[in-house]
């Protein structure tokens, strides 16, 4: 299903609908903003989780490390442990609390690694894919 068909009801947002957005990957950028202002709107229930938020944020601060600092992506995490600063930049933040206004964030039951470690070997995903199934 393309974003554009999805016309109302409830909808898990991932990670790349909001980093598509935020960084305005032009291939994908009309129909995110589209499908985040009708979610914005009450159109649609637009609902997303901590760990996507966590991704997020930290997709963002690299994407702005690379820019700002001119830092090669392979070097990225050695160069934020070094420059602690790096976290005073506003855009991963600004994001994320945008996103925190229109969407439903999903509580994350304490058992949710557990089931997030079975499912990852059954669906054969990351930990960190297999929680957001959890819902």
């Amino acid at each position: 299903m393309y974003l554009e068909e999805f016309k109302s009801g409830d909808a898990f947002i991932d990670t790349n609908i909001f980093l598509y957005n935020s960084l305005q990957i032009q291939k994908y950028l009309k129909s995110c903003k589209n499908f985040l202002s009708r979610i914005e709107s009450g159109e649609i229930n637009g609902f997303t989780s901590v760990l996507v938020l966590n991704e997020v944020w930290y997709k963002l601060l690299v994407a702005k490390v690379i820019e700002k600092y001119e830092v090669e992506r392979k070097d990225v995490k050695g160069f934020i442990k070094k420059t602690p600063d790096v976290f005073k930049l506003s855009e991963p933040k600004r994001a994320v609390n945008d996103i925190e206004h229109f969407v439903k964030i999903l509580p994350t039951p304490s058992e949710a690694i557990a089931l997030a470690k079975e499912y990852s070997t059954k669906y054969l995903l990351l930990t960190s894919d297999a929680i957001i199934l959890l819902r």
